[in-house]
């Protein structure tokens, strides 16, 4: 047998590292948030981005 059993812990250990390299990726800017998204999503920070040619003081 090769590897760790998929086991709840294991899994949830996957998505925290997946967690974590998304949210280095995002900082690195490396990737960005599609704001012309129907549905915004922040699970991983607010972007500092300009809404109503303020930037936003809780990003």
């Amino acid at each position: 047998m090769l590897g760790a059993d998929l086991t709840a812990y294991t899994l949830r250990l996957i998505g925290s590292d997946i967690e974590h390299y998304i949210r280095k990726l995002l900082y690195d800017g490396e990737i960005k948030y599609n704001m012309d998204a129907r549905i915004l999503n922040f699970s991983m920070g607010k972007p500092k981005v300009l809404f109503n040619n303020k930037l936003n003081q809780n990003a």
